[in-house]
């Protein structure tokens, strides 16, 4: 293969090349992130040095960001909008943003802002501010259970991801039947 012309210095020394370890530092939300993505593919100018990403080496340095800034990945947001079996619409109706965003943020053509991230964190966690949004009624009735793991605890389930430092109780939504946590921690059933 020919080498390419380099868009920077305009050498045809542009050739592929598989890095051990990709760094980068990149601004996402008002923050600076430094990024680590090992043996990533790229095209690189051999006399200047300048790195062209395709989409693939592309999305793998997008994954590396999400992970770094503490972000849902585009297929944990679609996982739990499905679970509350909520369309597209609906979330990002109740969520007060356009479907087409929200279309982006689960397809990874757009990256959601950290403050949005709470947002979903938070509606697919807690039933009380779905039923405060006014989401469809399946999405916060149902059992509560309290889970606990090591001094971290788990506020949903192990596939989620979501910990949190503080040893609290947790309250989850499962079908059936509440149970409720006082401020001492005692349970007690409710209908």
């Amino acid at each position: 293969m020919a080498p390419r012309k380099c868009s920077g210095c305009r050498e045809r020394a542009v050739r592929p090349e598989v890095l051990d370890v990709y760094r980068a530092e990149i601004e996402h939300d008002g923050r600076k992130y430094t990024v680590e993505v090992p043996c990533l593919a790229v095209l690189k100018c051999q006399a200047c040095g300048e790195l062209v990403l395709d989409d693939d080496a592309d999305e793998r340095v997008i994954d590396a960001l999400r992970e770094a800034a503490g972000l849902l990945k585009p297929a944990e947001i679609r996982l739990h909008r499905k679970e509350l079996k909520l369309t597209q619409e609906q979330l990002a109706g109740l969520l007060s943003i356009a479907e087409s965003t929200l279309s982006r943020w689960e397809t990874g053509t757009q990256i959601q802002q950290r403050s949005m991230d709470r947002m979903l964190r938070a509606f697919f966690e807690v039933p009380e501010l779905r039923k405060f949004f006014g989401a469809p009624e399946h999405t916060w009735r149902g059992e509560a259970e309290i889970v606990y793991q090591d001094e971290f605890q788990l506020t949903r389930s192990e596939h989620m991801g979501f910990w949190s430092a503080a040893k609290q109780p947790v309250v989850h939504c499962l079908p059936e039947r509440t149970v409720k946590v006082s401020a001492t921690g005692q349970e007690g059933m409710a209908a």
